[in-house]
């Protein structure tokens, strides 16, 4: 069928589905980190919100959350939010979560640390971190570790000095941990918020499995990472912006070696299946093309492309298609190897699949066939 056609029944079939469900029973579907979603995603929460406003039924709640400093005009969401405050019909609400007051700060600080905190401690806690709800956790569990959990020891000019910004807490708690754990937990940043551990011990220098164990056994009692429920060998990072701030303390240059590593391990991970994690190399090789140049960065972002076509992700497809036959020109300047051969028959794929007009045109104009 159409590729619009298509959508538009997945579309259907997941908002079919949704409503199923609440009417058995009231339903909330929570959507954390919209910050972060693809245009896909959001344009299929776009449709069940037209749904539901049609539907008029009170039985299903949808909630997204999202971080407002995370957002741009250049973000998906900024659209999206847009089109559902116009569309909703009065089904749509914002609602602006502030820090948390007084008397949430000192139940907090009870429910973890786990002693009735004295009003002074409050206070000094409340001022510092202006009720931010992460922040403050953080600041609770690097004192609690130090045992200094008092109103002196935050107020105090020569003590804590808890700094302006949650990156900044995040390192004072990496700071606790060793050298060699240090040395190891960057490594892990540039694999992902979740990572394998035989992948990350093929990446150590040194090799040694019980090596790098020994040095990453640490990070869990630390709560730094932590093991997903029913895995064996899996962590991840306990939270994103613990992930990010290792990312970014990290030199250019080392990153993109970094990921080259990476990519290259889990080309040979994967092994004859490395087709089918197009989109996750894709996204290692983007990193390290200062390192490995464009070529392998071009060959998977034309199959992520081709994936994201299968699902119906034309706009992720449309992106990963510019890329690659951008890549995979400038792969083959100065060579014999004709050009266009490969990307010709990519288009000519994407071109017997017929998306959606603007997206096809698009392509065309971008491939420079």
């Amino acid at each position: 069928i159409e590729p619009e056609a298509a959508r538009f029944r997945l579309f259907d079939s997941v908002a079919t589905f949704v409503k199923s469900v609440a009417q058995s029973q009231p339903l909330v579907l929570v959507l954390d980190d919209l910050h972060w979603a693809d245009r896909p995603s959001l344009m299929l929460l776009q449709f069940l919100a037209r749904e539901l406003a049609m539907a008029q039924s009170g039985r299903l709640l949808v909630v997204g959350c999202y971080r407002d400093m995370e957002l741009s005009r250049q973000y998906p969401l900024s659209e999206t939010l847009a089109q559902l405050s116009r569309s909703a019909s009065g089904g749509f609400q914002r609602v602006l979560l502030r820090g948390l007051d007084y008397e949430d700060t000192a139940r907090l600080i009870e429910a973890t640390a786990g002693v009735e905190p004295p009003s002074g401690l409050v206070e000094a806690m409340y001022s510092h971190t202006e009720g931010n709800p992460f922040f403050m956790t953080e600041v609770i569990k690097l004192l609690s570790e130090s045992g200094e959990l008092t109103a002196e020891r935050i107020d105090s000019s020569e003590g804590l000095r808890i700094p302006e910004g949650v990156r900044e807490v995040i390192g004072q708690r990496l700071n606790r941990l060793s050298e060699r754990c240090n040395e190891v937990l960057p490594t892990a940043s540039v694999v992902g918020r979740e990572f394998d551990f035989r992948l990350l011990s093929n990446l150590i220098e040194e090799g040694a499995g019980d090596t790098v164990l020994e040095a990453f056994e640490e990070a869990p009692a630390a709560r730094i990472i932590e093991e997903p429920p029913g895995t064996t060998g899996r962590y991840q990072f306990t939270h994103a912006l613990i992930q990010e701030t290792l990312v970014q303390e990290l030199s250019t240059t080392r990153r993109a070696r970094l990921h080259a590593r990476v990519g290259q391990a889990l080309e040979e991970l994967y092994g004859a299946t490395a087709q089918t994690h197009a989109a996750e190399l894709s996204h290692h090789f983007i990193e390290a093309e200062l390192v490995l140049g464009p070529a392998k960065l071009a060959h998977y972002s034309l199959l992520a492309g081709d994936q994201a076509l299968a699902s119906y992700a034309y706009e992720d497809a449309l992106t990963h298609f510019e890329r690659g036959l951008a890549e995979r020109n400038i792969a083959l300047a100065g060579t014999e190897v004709a050009p266009d051969e490969e990307a010709a028959a990519l288009c000519s794929a994407w071109r017997g699949r017929r998306p959606p007009r603007s997206q096809g045109r698009s392509l065309w104009k971008c491939s420079s066939i």
